[in-house]
């Protein structure tokens, strides 16, 4: 190299590296509309031809795929699949935001088993399927591949691509919990994967960590099935309180198969009233241990600013979850 080359050179730090392309929220809504449409034709095939087998293919073809559209698109894989290193306290803060989470799809389910008692009675092929494997395959293939699969899309490529435009972290986590819910195709299943997929959605927001993400994934997961395998009831995420509305028999009248099932509007409210005010301080202190594990400093559990943090994010939302419970207990 010659001193005119040296000269007009700089130290490969110093160099600036080319930038890379953001997702945008068009092209991703474009991918998963192609990709699910993918999921409801090849998919369903496969599945129905090759059972669990099939749905292995299926999980790791929506890890392929998203992956191969980042690299496709030429952006960062780094800002696309956030993965470091998680902390114990956030893996805490985690369970307890999941826990809280729960609470809150079981009384939502309780609702639409009021309302809705016949589509709980969807338990049966997908109860023998899983059923008829060993119980570590069942961890593999219902709880360990969408925690990484579907995470992929939709906390990797989906919000990334939201996330670029949509900056308010509450509306991001509310639209990418509707696109959560609208992939599992199922109706009377929104309401709760909606409440699931947007609080996944902030966790990753407020962490910038997708690995706890894919823990409370992978937790939900694991809990439903570790239930089915003590009760003998294979139990899909956010049904919890609503088995017995899932027996209701399909040729009795939704308000006879509410009233069998156990669901009135007094149970709803006590339900509200003794499990409902236990939410907000669920939330509270699992966005509290979160931000503890990833913070360069560690936060106040009570902090100055904003002013009056308990009163307005527990004592306040509580409050109004018992009156809640206790009118339509009254009613």
């Amino acid at each position: 190299m010659n001193y005119y080359e040296i000269k007009h050179s700089a130290p490969r730090g110093l160099r600036k590296n080319k930038p890379k392309r953001q997702l945008t929220p068009a092209s991703v809504i474009v991918f998963f509309a192609i990709e699910t449409a993918l999921f409801l034709t090849f998919g369903s095939i496969i599945q129905l031809r090759y059972g669990l087998t099939g749905v292995t293919i299926t999980e790791l073809g929506m890890l392929v795929l998203s992956v191969g559209f980042a690299l496709l698109y030429r952006t960062d894989l780094r800002s696309v699949f956030p993965l470091h290193r998680p902390k114990l306290i956030g893996l805490a803060g985690c369970a307890v935001l999941w826990f809280g989470a729960i609470l809150a799809s079981m009384l939502v389910n309780l609702f639409l088993v009021y309302f809705f008692p016949v589509p709980y009675q969807m338990i049966g092929e997908e109860d023998s399927l899983f059923q008829s494997v060993p119980f570590l395959l069942q961890i593999l293939i219902v709880a360990i591949l969408p925690a990484v699969c579907e995470e992929a899309l939709h906390r990797g490529v989906m919000q990334n691509g939201i996330g670029n435009r949509v900056k308010n972290i509450t509306v991001l986590s509310v639209i990418m919990g509707g696109i959560f819910a609208v992939f599992h195709l199922y109706p009377i299943k929104y309401p709760g994967m909606l409440i699931l997929g947007g609080m996944m959605s902030y966790i990753l927001a407020i962490s910038g960590n997708m690995i706890y993400s894919s823990f409370v994934h992978f937790l939900n997961n694991f809990i439903s099935l570790l239930v089915g395998k003590l009760t003998g009831i294979l139990l899909f995420p956010a049904y919890g309180m609503c088995v017995s509305g899932m027996r209701a028999a399909g040729s009795i009248s939704e308000g006879a198969a509410a009233a069998e099932s156990g669901v009135t509007f007094p149970y709803i409210g006590i339900s509200i009233m003794t499990i409902g005010i236990f939410i907000p301080i669920l939330l509270y202190v699992g966005v509290y241990l979160l931000k503890r594990a990833e913070a360069p400093v560690r936060p106040a559990f009570v902090p100055k600013v904003p002013a009056h943090p308990v009163r307005n994010r527990i004592v306040v939302p509580t409050v109004l979850i018992f009156a809640c419970g206790l009118l339509i207990t009254i009613l």
